[in-house]
């Protein structure tokens, strides 16, 4: 589970979670001031977005597609993953993150292998 650090940052396991977006003046409509701008906390949706901060901040992991949906009993792992590591499971470490449940990991995950020299 990500905790925050005394700066307000959140880190998962030592590691750094950024945060999925700054607030954008740009998008507020006319007449509005950035503090009038409602904010919509729907749980399903966050705790999608703090699993994909986690799983994309994983170290030798790279993900070329990612897709996390809910499920009745949890969430459900899709995409593709260059992994450092073959003994990596995504879904234990999804499993770690309150709120999530059971996993299925239908991430198709490849092994990152060095090409012998020429």
């Amino acid at each position: 589970m990500p905790t925050q650090t005394s700066d307000g940052t959140e880190t998962w396991q030592g590691l750094h979670v950024t945060p999925l977006c700054e607030q954008d003046s740009s998008a507020t409509p006319p007449g509005m001031d950035d503090g009038d701008w409602p904010v919509v906390t729907d749980p399903d949706r966050q705790l999608e977005r703090t699993l994909r901060r986690v799983l994309q901040n994983l170290p030798g992991v790279t993900f070329e597609s990612l897709v996390i949906r809910r499920v009745p009993s949890g969430v459900c792992l899709q995409g593709y993953a260059i992994i450092d590591d073959g003994d990596l499971d995504l879904g234990m470490i999804a499993q770690g993150i309150d709120g999530v449940g059971d996993v299925l990991d239908r991430v198709v995950a490849i092994r990152r292998t060095s090409l012998p020299p020429r």
